[in-house]
């Protein structure tokens, strides 16, 4: 193997901060002698002003890009592997229309018992209105489901009480065996109704007076 002579000193590159492609270049060729003053020598590369400001820029681009762009995709498709993997709700717990499509139904407010004791009769509300506020004078329709009698509703009055999100207040007392209370309008007064679901018999109680200030 022929051994190349080190290249003169005349020969390296001139000045301070030599770049990279330049040492590239010297060491790609043949064996460089370094000057004893150059031993120490800390390279160097100067960026201007201009430069910088881009790659920052670029910098804080590609982090929008991470924060807005793909991370939001990564959680969409992390969200629909786990769905695809999760079993339809139908097929985890039963489920069954118990009302009729002729007419709308529901029940009202979260907070009220809508099943009996036996878990047997289902509470509810029907009208045939279902695309506007009501009328004072559009009443709705208080019944209940019979879950052991092929669904049948059973209608149990009517009240001119009530709204979209509350319904009438609808609802089995705590400890009832048979008795339901709801509110109602009568000869233009509000009561609270009570009427029992398997004798019929029925009452009326009205707001207690509020004392002036």
């Amino acid at each position: 193997m022929q051994r190349l002579s080190p290249r003169p000193h005349s020969t390296l590159p001139q000045g301070e901060g030599l770049g990279e492609r330049e040492l590239a270049a010297c060491w790609a060729t043949t064996p460089v002698v370094w000057p004893a003053g150059l031993r120490h020598c800390k390279i160097t590369r100067r960026v201007s002003p201009e430069r910088e400001g881009r790659h920052a820029t670029r910098h804080r681009f590609c982090r929008s890009l991470g924060v807005y762009v793909l991370l939001p995709l990564i959680i969409v498709n992390i969200a629909f592997a786990v769905e695809s993997a999760t079993p339809p709700f139908e097929s985890s717990v039963p489920c069954r229309q118990i009302t009729s499509p002729d007419r709308s139904h529901w029940f009202g407010y979260y907070d009220k018992d809508q099943f009996d004791a036996a878990d047997r009769y289902v509470l509810g509300q029907a009208v045939e209105l279902d695309d506007r506020m009501p009328a004072a004078t559009e009443s709705v329709e208080l019944g209940m489901v019979d879950t052991r009698n092929g669904d049948r509703w059973i209608p149990l009055g009517r009240t001119l009480a009530w709204c979209w999100q509350q319904g009438c207040m609808l609802q089995w007392p705590p400890g009832s065996d048979g008795e339901i209370i709801y509110n109602d309008r009568r000869n233009g007064a509000f009561v609270a109704a009570i009427k029992d679901v398997l004798t019929g018999r029925s009452a009326s109680f009205h707001a207690p007076s509020t004392p002036s200030p």
